[in-house]
């Protein structure tokens, strides 16, 4: 898929191959919605079969996600395929940054890391110099944050 992430709290999806041409919102297979003001599609990462139902999977970062201990972030997890309007609430899985650390500011597939035969993901927080990557191991049904991620860098 290709994807359109923005910062204010949408993301659109797209299922290639892409037409020649402008597209538009309405054209999107997928309209994602997050948290208001939540920076949710700040980070869009589209990994590997993570629920093992035969289509990839999408994870998008919300580094802006308040909670009573401040910018915390999270990450939600929405296994494929997806189409129409689907809110943030019917993601599949969320992991809940700890306190203000913006968990979500950048996402990456990191290939099968542990040798399990599923991707694995590295998720950033922070702010510049004083952010943190973590490592974590698919399947991501637990840890419920990022404190307890097994590899933090």
């Amino acid at each position: 898929p290709y994807i359109s992430g923005g910062a204010i709290g949408h993301t659109f999806v797209f299922d290639g191959p892409l037409p020649s041409g402008q597209l538009k919102e309405s054209d999107a297979d997928a309209h994602l919605t997050g948290p208001l003001s939540s920076y949710f599609g700040a980070s869009v990462e589209v990994i590997g079969d993570l629920d093992d139902d035969g289509t990839d999977d999408l994870i998008v970062g919300s580094p802006g996600e308040r909670t009573a201990t401040g910018y915390d972030g999270a990450l939600y997890f929405f296994y494929g395929p997806q189409s129409g309007d689907v809110a943030h609430t019917s993601a599949g899985h969320r992991v809940a940054g700890v306190a203000n650390e913006n968990l979500g500011q950048a996402l990456d597939n990191a290939g099968d890391i542990n040798g399990d035969g599923m991707d694995d993901l590295f998720a950033r927080s922070g702010v510049a110099a004083n952010g943190m990557v973590y490592l974590f191991y698919a399947p991501i049904g637990a840890p419920p944050n990022s404190s307890v991620a097994p590899a933090r860098f």
